[in-house]
């Protein structure tokens, strides 16, 4: 039965939500805050990737084995995600 995530990137996404609510505490907009939180977890995951991912560096920054994953993707990919479905929504509507 495979294991659709690990540890370390539960981790990872409960440290970037606990960043993105003291910076929402201190600031008037949410998507800031948001946008940091994918920040953290795009820096925390390729930081993790990088320092322990072995030889191969691409193989490392793809593989769910070598860092956070969350169904089978890496947590840095969630981050980017996360970061841009954030910042989309601060461009103006055309709605009128």
């Amino acid at each position: 039965m495979p294991i659709i995530f690990n540890l370390i990137g539960i981790v990872m996404i409960i440290l970037a939500f606990g960043v993105s609510w003291v910076v929402n505490l201190f600031s008037r907009n949410e998507i800031f805050g948001a946008v940091i939180g994918g920040s953290a977890l795009i820096a925390s995951d390729l930081g993790y990737r990088v320092k322990y991912g072995g030889d191969n560096l691409f193989i490392s920054l793809i593989s769910p084995t070598h860092g956070g994953q969350l169904f089978f993707f890496p947590i840095w990919i969630l981050g980017i995600f996360a970061t841009i479905s954030f910042l989309v929504t601060l461009l103006p509507s055309s709605k009128k």
